[in-house]
């Protein structure tokens, strides 16, 4: 089994140490990471979608989707030109996210 308690904690403290905040949503099966930068800071840009794959890959899921203004898709100019980077996982294991609340 698990220790979703100290997978929650480990989350938690990386997304911290990248300078990134995580939300749960309402429903409590997507999380999602996000990191603010200077509009235009290509570079910022690329940091951060680097280390947001590696922050939503510590998420246990149940088989769900990858998503956001991540560079694969026409959000990453969206990103880039606003200046925020999202990346959300959908299908977070229940008891992954009821450990993350309590923290």
């Amino acid at each position: 089994m698990k220790d979703f308690a100290a997978l929650a904690l480990n989350f938690k403290t990386k997304v911290a140490e990248l300078g990134f905040v995580f939300q749960i949503s309402e429903s409590g099966s997507i999380v999602s990471v996000h990191k603010s930068f200077e509009k235009g800071n290509t570079d910022e840009f690329v940091k951060c979608d680097m280390n947001g794959p590696f922050l939503i890959s510590l998420v246990p899921s149940n088989g769900g989707s990858v998503w956001g203004t991540d560079g694969g898709s026409v959000g990453g100019h969206s990103a880039v030109t606003n200046g925020n980077y999202y990346l959300k996982v959908s299908g977070a294991k229940a008891s992954f996210v009821k450990q993350l609340k309590k923290l």
